[in-house]
């Protein structure tokens, strides 16, 4: 298994371009891996963690092709995870032709976010109609937290993030020939509930994905 990190910052971005602290400043000077770009991953080439709004210029920079993607988890609807115009850039209407259907597997809340910011692109029956799935080569999959289910070659668990508590957030545990990976960004400290599900689970994680956004900083409201 295969992981290239897109991004690995939160919905500002790494430097602030707004901002003049110490921390942002090194990161202008130093560039290259300092530079970071909002959060999203790319499983070997055929499995993408979160759509987000940086996609096309993390591909660009890593000299990646996403011809050949196949699926995608969303962790949640937020917008610097979620940019449902790339439904758009990868279809028909964008000159894109014979890359494989795209397989999305979202909240109702993450599916129902993207059809508002389509409106213009959808028929009257939504999102979830097959002759949207048709037209963007792409086949919706609603999921919840504590859901096992398959992704192609993946297994793939679910489970609840501590992160926007009026949304759906998930966290991803995905097992591909042996090898575990557990994806778990944009979340606070995990609840009872979900660290139960994960010891039930019983999976050993060879790699665990884990941010601290804030570090040992309280954040300022």
């Amino acid at each position: 298994m295969r992981i290239t990190f897109l991004g690995t910052a939160a919905s500002e971005g790494f430097p602030n371009a707004f901002c003049h602290c110490e921390n942002c400043e090194g990161a202008r000077a130093l560039g290259g891996p300092s530079l970071r770009k909002r959060s999203s991953a790319l499983i070997n080439s055929d499995l993408l963690i979160d759509i987000g709004p940086d996609l096309m210029a993390a591909a660009q920079q890593h000299g990646l092709s996403l011809a050949k993607l196949h699926y995608c988890l969303q962790t949640h609807e937020h917008e610097d995870h979620l940019d449902p115009a790339h439904f758009v850039s990868r279809s028909a209407y964008c000159g894109v032709h014979g890359t494989p259907r795209l397989h999305y597997y979202a909240s109702l809340g993450a599916l129902q976010k993207a059809a508002v910011e389509l409106v213009p692109e959808l028929p009257p029956a939504g999102f979830l109609d097959p002759a949207v799935g048709d037209r963007l080569n792409l086949t919706l999959h609603p999921i919840e937290p504590f859901q096992q289910f398959t992704v192609g070659s993946y297994e793939v668990f679910s489970v609840k993030a501590a992160h926007a508590p009026q949304l759906t957030a998930m966290l991803y545990v995905i097992e591909q020939a042996g090898r575990v990976l557990f994806y778990a960004t944009d979340t606070g400290e995990l609840s009872e509930e979900t660290w139960q599900a994960l010891r039930a689970y019983g999976k050993r994680f060879h790699v665990v994905a884990l941010d601290h956004t804030f570090g040992f900083q309280h954040r300022v409201n």
